[in-house]
């Protein structure tokens, strides 16, 4: 086997060659250099779901509701107007509900029906035993987005302005005793609107 012979200038020049890349290696690695961010932490913004009611003066959790008298089976009520406000920084979903049947004398719970009324065209029409049956029944236009506040003495052209009616079934009959619904509360639950991915 014959063995190459290089000339001792080209064999310089191959090692010199060689010993370049390996220092600039070193030389590179001992130049790199990191910095860190420390302390690094993340969190989401809290929710806030704050519902309020005008009570006549201001918003507060509670306002006085509607007293009717001399209702007419049959006939629906005049509208009672009632006034949300979103004091939250989310937006609500409203929903209705009763947590415990009233006194009723001479009808029964399926026989009185309420219709909610907001600021569109969808009108929510629930019964009172539909309103105690444990599922929340959704008030129609909404959400109730974040900010959104009822005008006292307007009707339901405002986002958060409502009105509700009742109407006692015309299959009641009327005799020498009144029927009677007993107070009761309306509760309305303002849950957080979550947008789906």
């Amino acid at each position: 086997m014959k063995l190459l012979k290089l000339n001792p200038v080209v064999r310089a020049i191959g090692v010199m060659g060689a010993v370049a890349v390996l220092v600039g290696g070193v030389t590179f690695a001992a130049l790199a250099d990191a910095a860190t961010l420390t302390g690094n932490t993340i969190a989401t913004e809290s929710a806030n779901a704050d519902l309020l009611l005008y009570d006549g003066d201001s918003f507060e959790p509670t306002a006085p509701g509607f007293d009717l008298a001399e209702l007419k089976p049959g006939e629906e009520s005049d509208k009672f107007n009632f006034y949300f406000k979103n004091n939250g920084n989310v937006d609500l979903d409203v929903t209705a509900r009763i947590n415990v049947l009233p006194v009723l004398t001479g009808l029964d719970a399926d026989q009185v029906t309420l219709k909610f009324y907001g600021a569109c065209p969808d009108v929510l029409t629930v019964t009172l035993g539909q309103l105690s049956d444990g599922t929340p029944d959704a008030l129609p236009c909404g959400p109730l987005v974040e900010g959104a506040q009822g005008v006292g003495g307007e009707d339901a052209t405002n986002a958060a302005n409502y009105q509700v009616t009742v109407t006692v079934d015309e299959a009641v009959e009327l005799d020498e005793a009144p029927k009677t619904v007993g107070e009761f509360d309306l509760t309305f639950d303002g849950t957080a609107v979550t947008e789906e991915l």
